[in-house]
């Protein structure tokens, strides 16, 4: 066993266990069909962070997938913050990782709600994670066009973080397989819509751009706090569509998560670029010195 699985602690409707320890049933209808959402949060100064937010887009999931919960919102923060000092109690150091998953419950074969035969199970896994150092952040990272379009809003929308991944999961291996570090999803009008895990920002003639929610994408919470940030620093920001051509000749690309915060791209397919660019710098910085403070 590995040993952030040893540390790693995960609370199951309620019930705090060792990750090893940890157990759903088969017939769960996540691990059937993938009919679950999750969200993923993390401490600053070892002291949850935004938790609000992201309660707050896995309620309006909720109401996306059609997924009513059987429990309240106080109970889950409860449990949330039990679990994360659980862990804390077993790593003194670390920044921590939260990664918050719900189902729709466990029953028999079969899509409709009959088959559904208990509440939603609720899985709140904990870990440690080290933020991104100056080191990885000058390093940055290489992405790839996905051959896979992004999922239609018609067909599963993005705007929901739902844990049925493997739209994500085949992009990011694809990517893998052609020695790039991850992947961006365009939709089928060849328009950039977000990464794999993450959202999607250019600097295109000293204006910053990232995809409109129109398009289909998640509304990720650090993009929203990015954009804020960025217009208090008298930077221009404009929500629409962005063309393949237009990212591969952008002056500045970076991407945007919870984990990475504001983290430079350095190549695209064959287009490279030196170093992290100095809004994307400027950004990161800004945005880092906001969330120490929230």
């Amino acid at each position: 066993m590995t040993l952030f699985m040893e540390k790693a602690v995960i609370s199951i409707n309620g019930i705090i266990t060792p990750a090893s320890e940890a157990k759903i049933p088969v017939l769960d209808r996540g691990f059937i069909y993938g009919d679950s959402l999750y969200e993923v949060a993390r401490t600053v100064n070892r002291t949850p962070f935004q938790l609000n937010e992201h309660f707050d887009r896995l309620w309006k999931s909720s109401s996306l997938c059609k997924m009513p919960f059987t429990f309240s919102r106080d109970e889950l923060l409860k449990e949330v913050l039990q679990t994360i000092e659980a862990f804390k109690k077993n790593d003194s150091q670390s920044e921590v990782y939260t990664r918050i998953m719900i189902t729709r419950g466990i029953g028999e074969m079969g899509l409709g709600k009959s088959a559904v035969q208990t509440k939603n199970q609720r899985v709140i896994y904990c870990k440690g994670f080290e933020p991104i150092s100056d080191q990885k952040f000058t390093r940055g990272m290489s992405l790839c066009f996905s051959s896979r379009i992004r999922n239609d809003r018609r067909a599963l929308d993005p705007a929901m973080k739902s844990g049925n991944y493997l739209n994500s999961v085949l992009a990011y291996l694809e990517a893998e397989e052609r020695g790039f570090d991850d992947a961006i999803l365009c939709n089928a009008h060849d328009q950039v819509t977000e990464g794999t895990t993450f959202n999607l920002f250019a600097v295109i003639k000293g204006v910053l751009r990232t995809a409109p929610l129109s398009i289909g994408i998640l509304d990720g919470i650090t993009r929203r706090d990015v954009i804020r940030v960025a217009k208090e620093q008298s930077i221009n920001v404009l929500e629409e569509p962005i063309h393949k051509d237009e990212l591969l000749a952008a002056d500045e690309i970076f991407i945007t998560s919870t984990l990475r915060e504001v983290f430079p791209i350095l190549k695209i397919e064959d287009r490279s670029f030196e170093h992290p660019g100095p809004i994307t710098q400027k950004l990161r910085i800004a945005y880092r010195e906001w969330a120490a403070q929230s």
